[in-house]
């Protein structure tokens, strides 16, 4: 009888113990900011990412934004469009998250709120932490290398032009040229002239 009780003893000491050990991960995590914004589609953040930490059960959760902004909302949900579990306003760009949460982050200035980006460690994983971007900023990063393209195809013709300009033999250089060459043969025969009458 006393081999059961030690059995049992021992049975609910690996239960106890194993319960403490299964703790929540959002646990120091859970705070909703409730203020609401206004959407603004110029806010945008780029580059979000989301890597592994030496600690298992932290991510590091990064992104890069235009350099007047400076707070970023951060929310967290326990799985794709799952339960809310933190929501709070962050001035730093890289911060130190749950590893096992789904994050939406997006600026914040004033009372706008920026266009909205979202990542988990299993997504970034799959993408092999390739940065996340916005469609919009996308676009303009698009319209940026065509600019770009552009204004190097014509400061190349620009140059080009100037070349044939500077390279052309106009009328007055011409005249100027032939003027230069008079002189200098004339100056070559009043010398040769001054040295033979000197003899």
């Amino acid at each position: 009888m006393s081999f059961l009780y030690s059995l049992f003893f021992l049975g609910l000491c690996q239960l106890i113990s194993a319960q403490g050990t299964l703790t929540d991960p959002f646990e120091n995590y859970r705070s909703i900011d409730n203020t609401q914004y206004k959407h603004s589609k110029t806010l945008y953040v780029f580059d979000l990412n989301i890597k592994p930490h030496k600690d298992s059960t932290l991510a590091i959760l990064e992104w890069r934004s235009h350099p007047n902004l400076y707070k970023y909302m951060i929310e967290m949900y326990d799985q794709p469009g799952g339960e809310l579990i933190y929501r709070q306003i962050h001035r730093s760009k890289e911060n130190y998250m749950p590893a096992s949460g789904h994050f939406v982050v997006y600026p914040i200035t004033g009372k706008l709120s920026g266009t909205p980006l979202s990542i988990n460690l299993n997504e970034a994983k799959e993408r092999e932490f390739e940065p996340k971007n916005t469609s919009r900023y996308l676009q303009i990063k698009k319209r940026e290398a065509e600019q770009r393209e552009i204004d190097k195809r014509r400061e190349a013709k620009e140059a080009q032009l100037e070349l044939e300009r500077n390279s052309r033999l106009t009328p007055q250089s011409f005249l100027m040229v032939l003027y230069i060459l008079i002189l200098a043969i004339f100056v070559t025969v009043v010398v040769l002239i001054f040295k033979n009458s000197g003899k």
